[in-house]
C-alpha cells in the first residue's frame, strides 16, 4: 500500500525579468508503507522541489501530492497538524539544522512538547533518553550542545529529533552526503534499524547510487524534472533501462583499480 503518492505533478518557478523555469514535469511516483524508497538524481534535477511539495512548503501548479489519503496542498488545520507530526524531515546538514543555543534535551524534546506527547517533563526526558539510546548516544549527552558533537553524532541527534513525534513518514534529504564514508555507514545503519523497529516509511533522497543500493528497496530516478525510471532497486541498478541511470552508475567510484581500468576502457571503446 502506498503511503505517499505524487501524480502528474508539475511545478514552474518564475522570477521577475527572467524566463519561467519548469522544475517538475509530470512527476508520478509513490512510497510504499514500511519500505525505504530512494529518489535519485543529480543537482538541479528537481529532488528538492519534490521534498518541498511533500512538506507543504510549495504547491504544485497541477497534479496531486497525497499522504495517507490527505491532499497535502489543500489540507485544512486538523489535517495539517497531523501532517506536521506524521511527516518529518531529516536535513542534509545537521550543523545548520540544529539550533546551537539548545541542548540535546531541548532539541529532541521540542516536538514532544509541541504535540503534547508526554504527560510531564520527567516523561519527556525519559522519551528523549530512549531515543538517544536508540541512535547510539546516551543520557550523558542530554545537557550538551550541538557544537560538542561530531558531524555523525549531530546527524544522529537530528534523526532522534525527527523520530521523537512518532512519525510514519521520514523524508531524508541527502542525510549522509556531508559525512565521511565510515560515518555514513554508521548513520545508514541507524536509519535502517529505526525503520525496522518502528515500521517507518522512508523517502531517501540522494545522488549517490551506492548508498541507495545499500538501503533502499525501491528507487525512482529523476532527470530534469522527469522520472525516467523506477522500480525495485536491484532491478533498476543492476539492469537500468534508461541511459541516464546508466550514466549515474558509471559515475560511482570503483574501489578496485583493475576493475576501474576495465570500466574506463569500456567507456573509451564505446565513445570511439
Amino acid at each position: 500500500m502506498s503511503l505517499l503518492e505524487l501524480k502528474d505533478v508539475h511545478k514552474t518557478y518564475s522570477a521577475l525579468g527572467r524566463e519561467p523555469v519548469k522544475v517538475l514535469d509530470g512527476v508520478t511516483m509513490h512510497a510504499e508503507a514500511g519500505q525505504i524508497t530512494g529518489l535519485v538524481g543529480e543537482s538541479g534535477s528537481g529532488k528538492t522541489t519534490i521534498i518541498r511539495n511533500i512538506m507543504g512548503l510549495v504547491k504544485p501548479d497541477s497534479g496531486s501530492v497525497t499522504y495517507d489519503g490527505i491532499d497535502i496542498p489543500s489540507a485544512k488545520r486538523e489535517a495539517q497538524r497531523r501532517l506536521h507530526r506524521e511527516v518529518q524531515l531529516v536535513f542534509q546538514d545537521p550543523t545548520s539544522s540544529l539550533n546551537p543555543r539548545m541542548t540535546v534535551l531541548d532539541l529532541v524534546g521540542e516536538g514532544i512538547l509541541v504535540h503534547k506527547l508526554a504527560k510531564n517533563s520527567a516523561e519527556r526526558k525519559d522519551r528523549v533518553v530512549e531515543l538517544l539510546t536508540a541512535v547510539g548516544l546516551s543520557e550523558r549527552d542530554l545537557d550538551r550542545y550541538p557544537r560538542s558533537f561530531s558531524g555523525g553524532q549531530r546527524q544522529r541527534i537530528a534523526i532522534a529529533r525527527a523520530l521523537a513525534v512518532r512519525p510514519k513518514l521520514l523524508v531524508c534529504d541527502e542525510p549522509v552526503s556531508s559525512l565521511d564514508v565510515s560515518v555514513q555507514a554508521q548513520v545508514l545503519n541507524v536509519l535502517k534499524d529505526m525503520q525496522e523497529q518502528m515500521g517507518l516509511t522512508i523517502l531517501f533522497v540522494a545522488h549517490d547510487l551506492a548508498v541507495v543500493r545499500q538501503v533502499c528497496s525501491t528507487v525512482a530516478v529523476i532527470k530534469s524534472g522527469v522520472i525516467v525510471e523506477q522500480g525495485p532497486s536491484e532491478s533498476v541498478l543492476s539492469e537500468p533501462s534508461h541511459e541516464y541511470t546508466r550514466a549515474l552508475l558509471e559515475a560511482v567510484p570503483v574501489p578496485d583499480p583493475p576493475q576501474a581500468r576495465v570500466r574506463a576502457q569500456a567507456r573509451l571503446t564505446k565513445a570511439g
